[in-house]
């Protein structure tokens, strides 16, 4: 069975009508669960927390905001055990180093977060005593990307502020704390979406039109091969992650070509060795490439390892860990140079004359994935 790319006009309407990738999510919704040591009982609470990040210095920088109430409040259950109902709100401000495209690849897909805010936390025994103090808290979260969704755990000291409290008996006297200094321990997930970040860092470089650092006559791009180049454009400064295919978990190289292409309805395979058999072959050199072809490349000599897209006047376009995610590199320059030397192969994978392979055709090859680059950094 082929699977043969959609006529050109009808790819590019696509790919201009795609909106723009988030290339980090501007929004996080984070359900979790949480055991609370500074209410008295230690209570078990289940909340939510939204966090806005920034669009500025890569968006690590957020405001976030949670709530969370007493697990048996879902009860009505009046018995000893469910005598008191505890609460917490927080408001924080955040900062999240990893999503910087440059530190986020070094951590190994493990995201650390650390915060400090102030919220209010309080206890309601059935009896109808009980209190509310302001405290103020800081802490650290570590999360894992798997997919769409990260993974996350947190842990938060509280101290009090001030608190109040309801009479036992009738007297002020008989005001019974509710609040203490303590540590609340949390685990949950987390789904990212809206906006786009697009780090600072991480030069975008544009494609001209027409003019650029290639001294050859390239031929103008197609509709189809405009389509690919303006999809991927839309995910500049996603993270790199290792064995990531979404833009929510970040990309590899090949993982990044994938997704591109398969917006512009042409199905590759996964990694990048397997991708090498799609297509059209072409001799593994610049020249007579155009806009579109699959650039690959060899860090060992050992069989192909990392994938690019051509993108034109002598630049590529991929996700690379070396650069710190999704960005162009223009191959004349001495990091491109390093790309260069290492090119073993190139595909032509759009147009009508392109044929594909049976996806079951490569399952028995290498599905290894691809390892991070190791180019000089930008």
């Amino acid at each position: 069975m082929h699977r043969l790319p959609v006529r050109p006009v009808v790819a590019a309407l696509i790919g201009l009508t795609v909106s723009r990738a988030h290339a980090q999510s501007r929004f996080e919704l984070s359900p979790f669960a949480s055991r609370n040591g500074s209410l008295e009982g230690s209570p078990t609470l289940l909340g939510a927390a939204l966090t806005s990040y920034s669009g500025r210095l890569a968006g690590i920088f957020g405001l976030r905001f949670g709530g969370a109430y007493d697990i048996r409040s879902l009860t009505s259950s009046n018995t000893t055990t469910d005598a008191e109902r505890g609460w917490v709100a927080d408001a924080d401000a955040v900062i999240s180093p990893a999503r910087f495209p440059v530190i986020g690849p070094l951590l190994g897909g493990f995201l650390p977060t650390f915060f400090s805010g102030i919220g209010v936390e309080g206890l309601r025994r059935t009896d109808g005593t009980g209190g509310q103090s302001v405290v103020g808290s800081y802490g650290i979260g570590v999360a894992r990307t798997l997919g769409p969704i990260a993974f996350e755990t947190e842990a938060r000291h509280r101290t009090p502020i001030n608190w109040t409290g309801s009479p036992n008996d009738g007297s002020a006297s008989a005001l019974v704390p509710t609040t203490r200094t303590g540590w609340e321990y949390r685990i949950g997930f987390s789904i990212g979406f809206g906006g786009k970040t697009t780090p600072r860092g991480i030069p975008s470089l544009p494609i001209p039109v027409g003019v650029g650092s290639s001294h050859r006559n390239e031929p103008v791009p197609t509709a189809s091969a405009t389509a690919v180049i303006t999809t991927g454009d839309g995910y500049l400064g996603t993270r790199y992650t290792y064995g990531g295919s979404t833009p929510q978990s970040g990309f590899d190289c090949s993982g990044f070509v994938q997704f591109v292409y398969s917006r512009n309805g042409v199905t590759l395979p996964r990694t990048s060795r397997q991708q090498a058999t799609a297509g059209k072959s072409l001799a593994a050199k610049l020249d007579g490439l155009r806009a579109g072809d699959l650039l690959f490349f060899s860090q060992s000599g050992d069989g192909v390892d990392h994938v690019a897209i051509y993108a034109g006047n002598d630049r590529i376009l991929h996700s690379t860990s070396s650069g710190g995610g999704v960005r162009y590199d223009d191959l004349d320059t001495p990091r491109g140079k390093w790309f260069r030397d290492r090119l073993v192969a190139a595909r032509r994978v759009l147009g009508d004359g392109a044929t594909f392979v049976d996806p079951f055709a490569v399952t028995q090859l290498d599905s290894k994935l691809d390892p991070p680059d190791k180019a000089p950094r930008p």
